[in-house]
């Protein structure tokens, strides 16, 4: 889960196969280093059993009865799958309905299992993997930042959005990203 990634440790819960494991807005409180964290989870829109209307505004209702504000929004999607999907961009349409364009000003995607994104055989080197591997994450941030565009958020604004690959499976850790 990225809010044990953000915390160092395991404060949640985090699923092992396709099962929901977050099926409520969650708040975690965590320090590192000498920063205080204040964390709060939400269902997946696009892929849980939960209508995202209800999703959205369970963490409306949250963050305005624990009168908290977002500095960061944190939004996964999966990145080893062939496309972004319609419910993805439908997901950014609703979020933006309900909190503004200037939701996403405070936002980056992460797309997660990056590291399971294999690059085709014919990528014979190293270079030529790892040239592959960002040109996929360039697909990636142009079908988010037409997304944004489309749910209403200003071209400028959709363009600063960083989109960041992330994930491991192996003890080295590493994506072939470049920006290790």
């Amino acid at each position: 889960a990225v809010i044990n990634a953000i915390a160092g440790k395991k404060i949640a819960r985090e699923g092992q196969n396709t099962k929901d494991i977050c099926r409520e807005v969650n708040r975690y409180d965590f320090t590192v280093g000498d920063v205080k964290y204040v964390v709060w989870e939400a269902p997946g829109l696009q892929d849980t059993s939960e209508d995202d209307s209800v999703v959205i505004k369970n963490l409306q209702d949250t963050l305005r009865n624990e009168d908290s504000h977002l500095n960061l929004v944190i939004y996964c999607t999966v990145m080893n799958r062939e496309r972004f999907e319609l419910s993805e961009v439908n997901a950014i349409q609703n979020l933006t309905k309900a909190f503004t364009s200037a939701f996403w000003s405070k936002a980056m995607f992460v797309l997660t299992y990056a590291n399971r994104v294999l690059a085709p055989e014919r990528c014979e080197t190293d270079e030529e993997a790892s040239s592959w591997f960002q040109s996929r994450v360039a697909e990636f941030e142009d079908v988010i930042e037409r997304a944004l565009i489309k749910s209403g958020v200003c071209s400028d604004d959709a363009s600063q959005v960083p989109v960041i690959p992330a994930g491991y499976h192996t003890a080295s850790r590493r994506i072939p990203n470049a920006r290790d």
